[in-house]
């Protein structure tokens, strides 16, 4: 079948199907989330959490928190400090604005946001050299 000869009608019957399919509904399922997982600088505050909830950074190069939330909040670092004059916290950061921190050594570490312990994410600190 050549989708150069079907009808819009066609493609559009063929396109609603294809959207069902299980095969191509599996792969979707087993593809990671952007938002729960990314390798990067710059870790996003919205409403909805922090994105990624798994952010993989690289030691001695700047991180950016930015709040995309209609309120003041911050990072409370749970399981250690992070950057050169080893927070344990960001500052509080303004809605649209944003904090920068440089991780100046590998670390594993859990946050939370604000005064929300439910709500937070991983944050790795890596040396970039596989």
């Amino acid at each position: 079948m050549d989708p150069a000869t079907l009808s819009p009608e066609e493609l559009a019957r063929l396109s609603v199907e294809w959207e069902r399919d299980p095969r191509i509904l599996a792969e979707r399922a087993a593809t990671p989330d952007d938002a729960a997982f990314a390798f990067g600088q710059e870790l996003v505050l919205t409403d909805d959490g922090p994105r990624p909830a798994r952010l993989v950074a690289i030691v001695d190069t700047e991180v950016v928190v930015r709040n995309e939330t209609g309120a003041p909040t911050w990072l409370v670092f749970d399981n250690g400090t992070v950057g050169a004059d080893e927070l344990e916290r960001t500052p509080v950061i303004e809605p649209g604005g944003e904090v920068r921190f440089t991780p100046t050594r590998a670390v594993s570490i859990t946050y939370h946001v604000g005064d929300d312990a439910s709500v937070g994410g991983h944050l790795q600190i890596d040396t970039g050299q596989w």
